[in-house]
Formats: C-alpha cells, sequence, structure tokens
C-alpha cells in the first residue's frame, strides 16, 4: 500500500528531523503555523489521509489498524474545523515552545513510521 509507505517515511523523516536538530524543527512549526494555507493545508490533509486509510482499509494485512488510524486523522481533521484557524496556530506555537523534548517524540515518530513502512509492504497490492 503505497499510501502507508508514503506516509510511514515521512513520519520517520519529520522523527530524524525532531532527534537530530529539536530547535530547528521548533522553528519550523513557528513558520509553517503563520502561512495563511496552514490551517486548511492541515484539515485537508488529514481528512484526506483518514479517509483513504478507511476506504481501504480491508486491502492491508491489518484493516482494523488502518481503521484506527484513518478514523484519528478524520477525527483530528474535524477537530481542527471545530476549533478554528486562531487556535491552531496558537496551539502549534505552543507546541513549537517545547525544544528540546521533541527528542523523544522524534523517537516515537520513528518507530511508527518504520512500522507504518513495513504495514504498507505487508500490506496486498493497492494503489493506496
Amino acid at each position: 500500500m503505497f499510501l502507508l509507505v508514503l506516509f510511514g517515511s515521512g513520519m520517520f523523516v519529520f522523527g530524524c528531523m525532531m532527534v537530530a536538530k529539536p530547535d530547528a524543527f521548533a522553528k519550523g512549526i513557528t513558520e509553517f503555523s503563520n502561512k495563511p494555507w496552514f490551517h486548511l493545508f492541515e484539515i485537508v490533509s488529514r481528512l484526506t489521509l483518514g479517509v483513504l486509510l478507511l476506504l481501504f482499509s480491508e486491502q492491508t494485512s491489518y484493516p482494523l489498524v488502518m481503521q484506527v488510524i484513518g478514523g484519528v486523522l478524520c477525527f483530528v481533521g474535524l477537530f481542527l474545523i471545530v476549533i478554528g484557524s486562531e487556535r491552531h496556530r496558537n496551539f502549534a506555537s505552543l507546541t513549537a515552545k517545547i525544544g528540546r523534548y521533541f527528542i523523544p517524540i522524534g523517537i516515537v515518530a520513528q518507530l511508527c513510521g518504520l512500522g507504518l513502512v513495513y504495514l504498507g509492504f505487508s500490506s496486498s497490492d493497492t494503489p493506496f
């Protein structure tokens, strides 16, 4: 499942960035959250990926895991709509202040990313 491999690879790369340069990662969050399209991008990307994971979950080796991940992504996308752009930006700015605490979060992101890549390669052949 190409989508899982891509998502997992991205998560692994972001995890590596968090571990290697946590302060630069925090600065990147602040800069990204100041983009005018930040809020819309965060909503659309989460809802799109979540819906795709839900739709194609039965074609994977672990459909329940994919349904949970897809459901969480959809919930977060809808939650972002409810809280609005300003609160979302404030949360991103607050998150960026954790600095060095991105290191353990990055290790978890690396492990989860590798797990998703594994799931993607162990899934049946689907375009997503």
